[in-house]
C-alpha cells in the first residue's frame, strides 16, 4: 500500500525525494519479502541474519559496482571489448564477492551446505535490490525531459512498469545464483568448480537477453511484457539447478548428521 500511495504521489510530486523514495521502497520490497521467506524455512540461520546478509548483499554490490564495476571498464577499455566489461567482468565479480563472502561467513557460523544456500541466496537478494534500484534510477534519469508519444502512459506510470518489471525477475537471477555458490562452497571444491560455471553462462545468458530483448523507456507495454518473458526463460534453467542443489544440499547435511550421531 505504501508503495502504492508513493506512485500516487510521484504524480503531484515536483521534487525529486519521492521518486527515489519510491524506487527504492520498489527495488527492496521482494528481496526483503523472499528473505523474509527464507528465514520461515529454518534454514540453519536466525531470519535476523539473513536480513543482514540482504544488506550486505546490496552493500557489495555498491562497491564492486562502484570500484571494478565501473572503474575497471573506464581504465581498461580500449583493450577488452564492451561486451566483457559490460556482460562478463560484473558477472565473475558478482560470482568472486559472492563466494568469497559466503566463505568467510562459513568459517565463522559454521554453515552446512543448506544453511550456505540460504545466506547466499540472501546475498544475492542483496544483489538484486541494488540491481533493482540501479534499472529504475536509470529509467527515472532517461526519462526526464523525454517527449513521449501522446499516446504514452505517464511518465509515473512508466517507472511503476519498470519496477514490477524488476520485482517479477528478480527473485530469478541473483538470489538463485547466490544460493547455488552459497551450497556449492559449504561441500567441496569440485561442486564449486561446476557451479561457477553454470552461474556464469545463466548470468551471460540472463543479461544478453534483457539487453537485446528491448530498453527500458519508450517501449510499448507488449514490448516490455516480451522482455520480461523471454529474460524469465532465460533465467529458467539456473533455476532449475537450483532446485535439484536443494534436495543435494540436504542430503549432505543428513549425511553429516549421521556421521556426527555415529562418532
Amino acid at each position: 500500500m505504501l508503495w502504492l500511495y508513493l506512485g500516487f504521489a510521484s504524480l503531484w510530486s515536483t521534487g525529486a525525494v519521492v521518486p527515489v523514495a519510491w524506487a527504492l521502497l520498489g527495488a527492496y520490497l521482494v528481496p526483503t519479502a523472499l528473505v523474509i521467506e527464507l528465514g520461515r524455512r529454518r534454514p540453519g540461520v536466525s531470519g535476523v541474519v539473513l536480513l543482514r546478509t540482504l544488506l550486505l548483499g546490496s552493500l557489495l554490490a555498491a562497491v564492486t559496482t562502484a570500484t571494478l564495476g565501473d572503474g575497471v571498464p573506464r581504465l581498461l577499455g580500449s583493450l577488452i571489448p564492451a561486451w566483457a566489461t559490460g556482460l562478463l567482468l560484473p558477472a565473475v565479480i558478482e560470482i568472486a564477492a559472492i563466494a568469497l563472502t559466503v566463505r568467510a561467513l562459513g568459517r565463522r557460523m559454521d554453515l552446512t551446505a543448506r544453511s550456505g544456500l540460504f545466506v547466499g541466496a540472501a546475498l544475492g537478494a542483496g544483489y538484486a535490490a541494488f540491481a533493482a534500484l540501479g534499472g529504475i534510477l536509470r529509467a527515472i534519469s532517461a526519462l526526464t525531459g523525454v517527449p513521449l508519444p501522446a499516446a504514452a502512459p505517464p511518465t509515473a506510470l512508466l517507472e511503476g512498469a519498470v519496477t514490477i518489471q524488476q520485482a517479477l525477475l528478480g527473485p530469478l537471477g541473483h538470489p538463485v545464483w547466490g544460493a547455488l555458490l552459497g551450497a556449492a562452497v559449504m561441500t567441496s571444491r569440485g561442486a564449486l568448480t561446476r557451479v561457477i560455471a553454470v552461474v556464469l553462462a545463466s548470468q551471460l545468458l540472463v543479461a544478453a537477453a534483457f539487453t537485446i530483448s528491448g530498453g527500458l523507456v519508450g517501449t510499448s507495454g507488449a514490448a516490455l511484457f516480451l522482455q520480461t518473458g523471454l529474460t524469465a526463460l532465460a533465467s529458467w534453467p539456473a533455476v532449475l539447478t537450483l532446485r535439484a542443489a536443494v534436495r543435494r544440499s540436504s542430503a549432505v547435511d543428513r549425511e553429516r548428521a549421521a556421521q556426527a550421531g555415529g562418532a
